[in-house]
């Protein structure tokens, strides 16, 4: 069973993400992202599609780059969800303040709902 059957089959809008579902893309994209690989996405069928969207921004120097894929792995092995503050947000905390002028502190954040609730609860 192709991907497309399947989701169509259990997810509503055969995506999980509002901004992927198939009536949002022309028709000629077809198919389902199997992987990346630099600015492309590869689909089920073998197809290399440019990201014009680069992962909806997630990914600004795109997909599988060896640098990122190292640390990424580095930091599974070392654990990559905790049930306390990790030393990696003061450091990242400490360099954005760094190139960000105005910025004083930093708060981080999982998701975009999170950040929004705690911004309207100040």
């Amino acid at each position: 069973m192709r991907a497309a059957e399947r989701a169509e089959q259990y997810i509503v809008d055969m995506s999980c993400t509002r901004s992927k579902r198939v009536v949002a893309w022309p028709s000629a994209v077809g198919g389902y992202a199997v992987r990346g690989e630099g600015p492309y996405l590869v689909t089920e069928d073998g197809r290399r599609l440019l990201d014009w969207l680069g992962s909806l921004g997630a990914t600004p120097l795109g997909y599988g780059h060896p640098r990122i894929v190292e640390a990424v792995v580095k930091q599974v092995r070392d654990g990559a969800v905790f049930s306390f503050p990790h030393v990696l947000e003061g450091l990242l905390a400490e360099q954005l303040t760094a190139v960000i002028p105005c910025a004083e502190q930093f708060k981080f954040f999982r998701t975009g709902s999170e950040s929004t609730s705690a911004a309207v609860a100040i």
